[in-house]
């Protein structure tokens, strides 16, 4: 009787330790990306982009009250530390009226820019964290209707992949 208790106790820990192997390997072999998605398989593509925002509109006018805002820009990868230029595809950044905390909907957008890989040379910086971009715009007309509004960003591949920012608030009292 004992041999047959201890040969079922070794079966079951020969079970236990198949099952943690085979769970070993599959974990291994796990990846972040859709299959048969080639999207962030070439070293430097986007895989992430993270918007750090002023926090209170700009006033840029000789009009009282805010009517733009700043945004700095960062594209992630993860086969680099730093953050990696875009040299491919566009980035736009996009502005809404009022925020994303507590709603079940997506607040509208205000308003929305575009550029192409080639036009931001001009608003590109080096800095510790690796290659940013800094934006000043001004939402012209389209004025917030709330205290708060979001700021995010959006970069689409040239294959059409695409990469959304978390979006920051921008407080945007009129005084």
């Amino acid at each position: 009787m004992n041999r047959s208790k201890e040969t079922n106790q070794q079966t079951g820990i020969l079970r236990v330790l198949l099952v943690c192997a085979v769970t070993s390997f599959l974990s291994a072999c796990a990846t972040s990306k859709k299959p048969g998605s080639s999207f962030g398989a070439e070293a430097g593509a986007i895989e992430g982009l993270n918007v750090l925002a002023i926090p209170v509109g700009l006033n840029l006018d000789r009009i009282p009250g805010p009517d733009s805002f700043s945004v700095k820009v960062y594209a992630v990868n993860a086969t680099n530390p730093k953050a990696v230029p875009i040299r491919s595809g566009t980035l736009e950044i996009l502005t809404f009226d009022g925020t994303f905390f507590g709603r079940t909907n997506v607040p509208p957008v205000l308003r929305s820019w575009s550029f192409e890989s080639s036009q931001l040379e001009p608003v590109r910086f080096q800095s510790q964290v690796g290659t940013g971009y800094e934006f000043t715009l001004s939402w012209g007309t389209n004025k917030p209707t709330h205290t708060l509004m979001s700021v995010a960003a959006r970069y689409t591949s040239p294959a059409g992949e695409i990469v959304t920012s978390r979006p920051s608030s921008v407080t945007v009292i009129d005084k």
